[in-house]
């Protein structure tokens, strides 16, 4: 029996002050899988930042419109940057929203299918939400 030790980077782990939930996999040669507890993760900034809430409809159709709720601590504006899973950029777009909560709307461009990664930026702080384009 030899002990491995493995590190993983998560690379859009959600926003700041929200949970995250993980579990690992593993899959021994004979290809037998066995599976972690879950784990909730909580980025705790101690700020009450500005975020993203909701993104619907999820999945929705190409050419279709989304609508994004956003929760804002103060008046900003926010980048939209639809990305694909390889991180091309497909789409960006700039939002102004007031202090309180907001209900913005894009279009999904029609050329697009599959998963999409939308990527807000909000008082400078990202945020990543899959989307799945039908």
């Amino acid at each position: 029996s030899v002990t491995l030790s493995y590190s993983y980077t998560d690379n859009y782990p959600g926003s700041l002050n929200y949970p995250v939930f993980y579990r690992i996999v593993t899959v021994d040669t004979d290809g037998k899988r066995s599976y972690s507890s879950i784990k909730k993760i909580v980025f705790d900034t101690g700020e009450t930042p500005s975020y993203i809430s909701r993104v619907f409809p999820n999945p929705v159709k190409a050419g279709g419109q989304i609508s994004i709720d956003v929760q804002c601590e103060k008046d900003l504006q926010i980048t939209l940057r639809l990305l694909t899973p390889d991180k091309k950029i497909l789409k960006t777009q700039s939002f102004s929203a007031v202090k309180g909560r907001n209900t913005l709307h894009t279009n999904i461009p029609d050329h697009v299918g599959g998963l999409v990664i939308a990527h807000f930026i909000t008082d400078g702080k990202p945020q990543y939400i899959p989307i799945m384009i039908k």
